[in-house]
């Protein structure tokens, strides 16, 4: 280099991603052939749950992808019984003459070739790769690529659980020994029935079909962790160790809305009466030293500041405040919102 000192030298980073690149093998061999020892390995690792990756990557220190022609084959030597011939047609056929390497991560990714599985399941390795890229994902990013209906319907169950405060994922575990994130659909509804959400048959049925997954051996199954997963956002977030200053907000389980001061005109006799019915109901409170606002609150487990005309008027019959149903509806009419429900907050205020 002395002699030649302009000449550029090639960079270790720019070799080693050059050595990744997947590259055809020379030799040929019988596709077909191929094929039926991938398809064989797979079932293989598919029920003897094998990860295939982590055996190559122990011979990989520089994190090729890549591993020379003995490892390749002492891997594969030891993940499955194979025969003389199809060992050395399997590493000629992943073998690259540009790097003198035989490829894993080609051989990894033609075993979870879709096209070798009839049935479209995944293989271990394929499902390991997939939970890994789902885990960098939040439930909530995923909540929100979900089909509107569905979104609906979890938002109601969302209301349902926080104002029981339910944990839905015990419900659940209880069927699933094994911890593998799936049971079947009569368990799945037993789970809910335990858990006091009673849904329709239309909404379990869209339910089951977003969340089911078929197994190799035909066999449905629903993902209750995923659904886990996005009711239990009403609680907290996951992950927040990761994001420190994040800011959370409380649910709620419906928007407020403003009531209807500025649409409702009542006329000059049924303007004095509600004038007359404040000062009676005022002085009344006062005398007796009663709070209202708790006794609406006890109707009002998710502190929405509403509640139902039929609660409204149930509370100010049990207080006894003397008020004949005519005030009663006055009132009521007088703090309605576009729900038809009573802001009994915006009441208390004005008392």
């Amino acid at each position: 280099m002395e002699r030649s000192p302009m000449k550029q030298t090639v960079n270790v980073d720019s070799f080693l991603r050059a050595t990744k690149v997947k590259r055809a093998p020379k030799v040929q061999y019988d596709h077909e052939q191929i094929k039926d020892v991938l398809l064989r390995l797979r079932k293989f690792i598919g029920t003897r749950r094998v990860i295939l990756k982590p055996r190559f990557q122990d011979f990989d220190v520089y994190n090729r992808g890549k591993v020379s022609r003995s490892q390749f084959s002492q891997c594969l030597d030891k993940i499955f019984d194979f025969t003389e011939s199809e060992l050395n047609m399997l590493v000629s056929n992943y073998y690259e003459e540009h790097s003198g390497l035989c490829n894993y991560l080609k051989f990894i990714e033609d075993v979870d070739n879709d096209e070798l599985n009839t049935q479209g399941n995944r293989s271990v390795h394929a499902e390991f790769e997939f939970t890994r890229s789902k885990a960098m994902s939040t439930p909530e990013e995923e909540f929100q690529k979900l089909d509107p209906d569905l979104q609906s319907l979890i938002f109601e169950i969302r209301s349902q659980v926080s104002q029981h405060r339910i944990r839905l994922r015990q419900f659940f575990t209880d069927h699933d020994k094994l911890r593998h994130g799936e049971i079947t659909p009569n368990k799945f509804k037993a789970g809910l029935d335990m858990a006091n959400i009673h849904l329709t048959k239309t909404q379990l049925k869209l339910l089951e079909d977003n969340l089911m997954v078929k197994k190799s051996d035909g066999l449905e199954l629903v993902r209750y962790v995923d659904f886990c997963d996005y009711v239990d956002l009403v609680f907290t977030e996951p992950k927040l160790e990761k994001q420190p200053t994040k800011q959370l907000f409380p649910f709620l389980s419906r928007p407020r809305f403003t009531l209807k001061y500025h649409k409702v005109e009542l006329p000059e006799d049924k303007a004095e009466q509600l004038e007359r019915i404040y000062k009676d109901l005022a002085e009344t409170v006062n005398a007796r030293h009663v709070l209202l606002k708790p006794y609406f609150q006890d109707y009002d487990p998710l502190r929405k500041e509403r509640v139902t005309q039929t609660q409204f008027a149930s509370v100010l019959d049990m207080l006894h405040l003397n008020l004949n149903q005519q005030s009663v509806k006055l009132l009521a009419d007088r703090y309605m919102d576009e729900r038809r429900d009573v802001d009994y907050v915006s009441l208390c205020k004005d008392l």
